[in-house]
């Protein structure tokens, strides 16, 4: 077992994490109670949702991985009446996400498996060919 002062900066991260990850993988799972309310006012229904972690398991090891933290609601019964605390309207606007990059593309394709090494390169150049997306000078598919 090495120590901090044995190894520095990166080679001690790495260690620290390589071990914290074979120890979760032998732990017991984390569990939690998953709460959801639906709750209707004035005909329109709200949705919330709450968990509680029962046991931590191994995120006590490897805090970076499972669920974060408790979002705690409180207990209801069905059909009980919920005093209204505050009303807030809130109005925004969605944004459409980047275009992809010809390489988080190839990335995304071997994630689900599409094409191989030697056909993705193919399957790039038959939607460019056929003006599904057009490649820009940054090689951010348009």
């Amino acid at each position: 077992m090495a120590g901090e002062d044995e190894l520095h900066g990166d080679e001690w991260r790495l260690y620290d994490y390589v071990c914290r990850h074979f120890l979760a993988t032998v732990s017991p799972d984390c569990r939690y109670t998953k709460t959801k309310a639906v709750l209707t006012l004035a005909g329109e229904s709200f949705k919330c949702s709450g968990k509680r972690i029962t046991s931590a398991g191994f995120t006590l090891i490897l805090p970076t991985s499972g669920t974060k933290e408790d979002v705690f609601i409180p207990p209801f019964e069905n059909g009980e009446n919920v005093p209204v605390q505050e009303v807030e309207l809130r109005s925004g606007l969605t944004s459409p996400p980047e275009y992809l990059t010809e390489s988080e593309l190839i990335g995304m394709m071997e994630r689900h498996g599409i094409g191989t090494d030697a056909s993705i390169p193919l399957h790039i150049n038959n939607i460019s060919e056929r003006n599904y997306v057009r490649v820009e000078g940054s090689r951010r598919l348009m």
